[in-house]
């Protein structure tokens, strides 16, 4: 499913996906040295851990599933107690001392190089641990498709007839399609790997990339205030979650010896992910229009930047109604702003209102946000020209924008770049959405 909250399926591009592959990676270098002991497997293991943990600080904890690992392979080779932690040590002491390096580095760039944020997520709260805890836990499942569908279903009416519409015939074909392949894999699948280890791993792996933000102020009272049930770390998770669940999925069809309650776990197990993919793809049918009207946005917003700002030769007042800035916040957009000017630059958003002590530019929407005009506008909201900019249409039919004297005018093949008078002695009315 496309995750309600930062989305790490269509944002950070690259940034998110590549640690949890290096992660996993790291991992299967350290089971195959923990079974051959050869150096290199070592080797290979902490030159991927190292960059996961530099892309993403969470990782640093990972050093838990290391331990486990290392702590259960270990116990029935060593039976004398010293021997067992001694063995333990050695073979956790690389992955330590990786995860140690980047800490030393992470620290010592923050000292040498200190950057004022105003981002609060990293204040860490031990106040309240079964809190944290409940949050570290509840994050986990934050993109399973079932916990996003709960979320949607209880802030959105949408009865039967909407939910198989929003699906589709082709979510309920795809989702048989995929209950069949599921059914076929569990009845083919073998362990290879301890079934204690693995599901040893899995858990750890399903808990460990939520526990820094569970033990951080703002993501615990999201949580435990604001409901809040998925967020960066649920992305992670979900791999060691789908995996944990697959686990035990296959022990428990291996352990069943009856035919007959084999042949009910597997209806079950089809039902459950007929069940899983036809929910996902309700959630994406719900989720991808704010998505895609987020993007037509932040594309009409970064071209007018691109376009306007960089001419800019004193202080402006950017202001744009329909548009609430990057994650909401006036500071970040005006960071934003600030890679395509050196001249200071307000962002005015949503409902704030402009003084127009500074020239104001004002960016506005057509209904669909994949068009905006913009222009230098007086204290009575009025321009006498405008720019069209259509980074992702070729051209518009038509564009209709009132006028101040109440009235429209209506403009023809408007493309990318125009620019669009008002007619002799009138003024385009910005006050409220003037495209029709």
């Amino acid at each position: 499913s496309i995750s309600d909250c930062h989305s790490l399926l269509i944002s950070y591009a690259l940034c998110h996906q590549l640690p949890i592959g290096l992660l996993l990676l790291s991992l299967h270098f350290y089971l195959n040295y923990m079974e051959k002991h050869r150096k290199r497997d070592m080797v290979f293991c902490c030159l991927l851990y190292f960059p996961a943990c530099m892309i993403y600080e969470a990782f640093t904890l990972a050093l838990i599933i290391y331990g486990l690992i290392a702590l259960y392979l270990n116990k029935e080779n060593n039976k004398d107690l010293f021997c067992y932690f001694k063995r333990c040590f050695f073979d956790i002491i690389f992955p330590f001392l990786t995860a140690l390096i980047y800490v030393i580095v992470y620290f010592g760039l923050k000292k040498a190089h200190p950057v004022v944020s105003f981002y609060d997520g990293t204040d860490f709260y031990f106040s309240e641990p079964f809190l944290s805890i409940r949050a570290a836990i509840g994050y986990t499942a934050g993109v399973f498709p079932f916990t996003i569908f709960e979320n949607i279903i209880l802030n959105t009416p949408i009865g039967i007839k909407g939910f198989i519409k929003t699906v589709g015939i082709t979510g309920f074909v795809k989702g048989a399609v995929v209950a069949v392949a599921a059914v076929m894999l569990l009845k083919r699948i073998t362990l290879k790997k301890k079934k204690t280890l693995l599901i040893l791993i899995t858990v750890s792996g399903t808990i460990v990339p939520t526990i820094l933000i569970g033990f951080t102020s703002k993501y615990m009272k999201w949580s435990s205030e604001r409901g809040m049930k998925g967020y960066v770390p649920s992305f992670y998770s979900y791999f060691f979650l789908i995996a944990l669940i697959c686990t035990i999925a296959v022990c428990v069809y291996s352990i069943i010896k009856d035919k007959r309650m084999k042949q009910v776990f597997v209806v079950c197990m089809a039902f459950f992910t007929f069940s899983a993919s036809v929910v996902a793809d309700f959630n994406n049918g719900i989720i991808k229009p704010f998505y895609e009207q987020q993007f037509f946005k932040c594309k009409v917003f970064d071209m007018t930047l691109n376009d306007e700002l960089s001419a800019l030769k004193e202080e402006t007042d950017f202001y744009i109604p329909e548009n609430v800035g990057i994650n909401a916040s006036e500071i970040y957009t005006e960071d934003y702003i600030r890679v395509y000017t050196d001249i200071s630059v307000n962002a005015i958003m949503n409902t704030q209102l402009p003084d127009f002590e500074n020239p104001t530019v004002c960016l506005r929407y057509n209904e669909s946000y994949e068009a905006g005009i913009y222009g230098v506008i007086d204290s009575d909201y009025r321009t006498d020209s405008l720019k069209v900019i259509t980074p992702l249409l070729n051209s518009l039919q038509a564009i209709v924008i009132a006028t101040s004297d109440g009235g429209t005018v209506r403009f023809e093949n408007v493309k990318n770049g125009d620019i669009l008078n008002a007619p002799e002695g009138l003024y385009f009315d910005m006050s409220k959405n003037p495209m029709r």
